[in-house]
């Protein structure tokens, strides 16, 4: 997911870097740090691996974005996104599928962004 919403946040001109920090607050200190004004925290909320031949319930995700402020150290902005696959699943899969689709629904949220076209 961390692949996902660089490459998105770089496609609309913004700057990332990937950093280890698991907490806002370590991640205040590395983006203070490397000159950077925000520190962009994702988290799946929900994650149903559940799509097997014989239990025929979906799987499902669920992602939260929060973008804090480095400067006062609060939260700037937030947005989810859940999803849910469609029927039975005939094909063995996870909900890895759904990355794709959580980053950059989250992402459009937060920043106003066109929500991309879902195929």
């Amino acid at each position: 997911m961390a692949s996902a919403l660089r490459d998105r946040l770089m496609n609309h001109g913004i700057a990332v870097q990937t950093v280890q920090a698991r907490d806002v607050e370590k991640g205040y200190d590395e983006a203070s740090r490397l000159g950077f004004d925000y520190v962009l925290r994702g988290a799946y909320s929900n994650w149903e691996d559940n799509a097997t031949a014989w239990s025929g319930n979906p799987d499902r995700a669920e992602f939260v974005t929060e973008l804090y402020s480095v400067a006062d150290r609060r939260l700037a902005a937030s947005a989810s996104h859940q999803v849910q696959a469609s029927g039975a699943t005939m094909l063995s899969s996870t909900p890895m599928r759904f990355i794709p689709e959580l980053a950059d629904s989250t992402l459009a949220r937060m920043f106003g962004w066109p929500a991309p076209a879902r195929k």
